[in-house]
């Protein structure tokens, strides 16, 4: 159990029979849109994140060890609002909540909740356990494992995503692999430059897409090789601005080398895309599994 300070403390835990913390979800594993239930802490804001990038208990107030906090419920990706339990937050009994697995990459999420009264002033805590909430893929037509053996590589495309091996801009060096989007891609085509025309007119301010290309030129290749850093563990989309493939913002580039070959990301993500899919963007990144050509 956690730490609070002073009055807050006692009269969380002399009005409560249950400690503060994430509901005890049943069941524990979820495919997209499958109904889940849950009972713990009355009152409270539930989200879940991907276990990895879930924030962590810190050291303070002269060795002890505190909750992660917030200036109110985190709003922003990667964080998902699950709902909120029932009843009031104070005086801390039992609650309920019931809601549908979101659309999301299948993966391992940690569940919080987001405690008011936790801390003074405007900010409070972000409060979890040690299980762990796994997303699975869907039936068909859900999340699959797409491969292209002549590339020797693969990645999972999200549920409800689109995928095109299609070219959608005027390069042919590097060379597209695949194209993947949130939505349909109606007549995907060439353009003049590396400029999709494609995207541009069937751009979604709620949607997203993912672009893969690899230089495969012999003295391009060694130049790009020399110069990118390698694979990240995990792919960040943090670009603010227009780009990508000359769509709007958030849209950007991402290059990377990885087994003696050189790729480039290039993305875009729209300015009223879901948290669900700006994990799945990510998600679909980090999926990727590449071999020695």
């Amino acid at each position: 159990m956690f730490l609070l300070s002073g009055a807050l403390f006692g009269l969380l835990c002399a009005t409560a029979h249950a400690d503060v913390g994430p509901p005890r979800l049943s069941p524990w594993v979820g495919k997209p849109g499958q109904v889940v239930m849950g009972r713990g802490s009355s009152g409270m804001p539930v989200l879940m994140i991907p276990a990895w990038l879930a924030p962590q208990r810190y050291s303070c107030h002269g060795g002890a060890v505190c909750e992660p906090y917030s200036v109110g419920v985190p709003s922003r990706p990667p964080w998902i609002r699950l709902g909120r339990m029932s009843g009031r937050v104070l005086p801390v009994t039992f609650g309920t909540i019931r809601f549908r697995v979101p659309r999301v990459a299948p993966g391992r999420y940690k569940v919080f909740v987001y405690c008011e009264p936790c801390y003074r002033g405007r900010r409070g805590s972000l409060i979890t356990d040690d299980r762990i909430f796994r997303v699975v893929g869907g039936d068909s037509g859900g999340e699959r494992r797409v491969v292209y053996p002549g590339d020797r590589l693969s990645f999972v495309l999200p549920f409800g995503w689109h995928v095109t091996a299609a070219r959608i801009n005027g390069v042919v060096d590097p060379v597209t692999i695949f194209t993947t989007t949130s939505f349909r891609l109606r007549g995907p085509r060439p353009s003049g430059d590396i400029c999709s025309v494609t995207l541009q007119q069937q751009w979604h301010v709620r949607g997203a897409y993912v672009q893969l290309t690899e230089e495969r030129d012999g003295a391009s290749r060694k130049r790009m090789l020399r110069r990118v850093p390698p694979r990240p563990r995990h792919f960040e989309t943090r670009q603010a601005g227009a780009g990508g493939l000359c769509t709007p913002a958030d849209s950007g580039e991402i290059t990377f080398h990885e087994r003696g070959r050189a790729f480039y990301v290039f993305y875009g993500i729209g300015k009223r895309t879901s948290p669900a899919t700006r994990i799945a963007v990510r998600a679909l990144l980090d999926s990727l599994r590449i071999g020695r050509r």
